[in-house]
């Protein structure tokens, strides 16, 4: 499961993924359960590395990103951690 948000505290979106790490690159499905994507299924691909998380997503509907580019319809995110 996965939630986010601001410091205030509000939610900005929250869900559940599955992950298939034994792809190249390797697959992650976001299925929000909020907002105007709640219950869709929004193919992406990650990385993982020691202190970094990135992802690129494709709007529910579209086929799987291939790398890491972007482009119409796919979002780009990146998470690092800043302490630990």
């Amino acid at each position: 499961m996965f939630h986010v948000a601001v410091l205030d505290g509000d939610t900005l979106i929250e869900g559940r993924f599955k992950i298939e790490g034994s792809k190249e690159p390797k697959w992650i499905d976001w299925i929000d359960s909020i907002g105007e994507d709640a219950g869709k299924v929004i193919p992406a691909i990650y990385t993982l590395s020691q202190d970094i998380f990135e992802s690129a997503a494709a709007d529910p509907d579209m086929k799987r990103p291939v790398d890491f580019c972007g482009g119409k319809g796919i979002t780009i995110r990146g998470f690092f951690r800043i302490c630990g």
